[in-house]
């Protein structure tokens, strides 16, 4: 009798601290982005070069909010389409409301955060509440800071 309650006190033990063996999958124990809390707002504005009417909104920031994902939001919200490829940080935006990139000789789409423009790709820049997303189409002007002929 010794021995079998010995026995039942060394399980209970083993359970107790997690040496069974028994541990969660990194799918139970990873948040999905609805349980990931909401900490403020972000405004969005989509500027479409005078092609269609210019769009404002503001949006929920999560913690995890990148300028990509905010926009994958103004999608799911119904507000605008999104045409894009790859995910996360390798997240490529080819068209918003059928208005497409047009390559190295015409328009495109180029984002800024709080009037700079973008420094890495939409998917890796990550932003906090009361930033200002604007993402117009148009012709690529190079930053004065940046231009080596200044």
């Amino acid at each position: 009798m010794k021995n079998l309650a010995l026995v039942f006190t060394v399980i209970g033990l083993l359970a107790l601290s997690g040496l069974t063996g028994c541990r969660p999958t990194e799918s139970a124990t990873a948040e999905s982005p609805e349980t990931i809390q909401v900490i403020g707002t972000v405004q969005l504005e989509v500027d479409f070069g005078g092609r269609a009417e210019k769009k404002t909104m503001r949006l929920d920031c999560r913690e995890d909010s990148t300028v990509f994902s905010i926009l994958q939001g103004a999608e799911q919200e119904g507000w605008i389409q999104v045409s894009s490829r790859g995910s996360g940080e390798n997240s490529f935006l080819i068209g918003l409301d059928d208005i497409e990139n047009e390559g190295a000789t015409g328009d495109n789409w180029i984002y800024r955060l709080n009037g700079q423009v973008g420094k890495v790709g939409a998917g890796a820049q990550s932003v906090v509440p009361n930033d200002e997303i604007n993402w117009t189409f148009g012709e690529y002007e190079v930053p004065e800071s940046e231009d080596p002929n200044n």
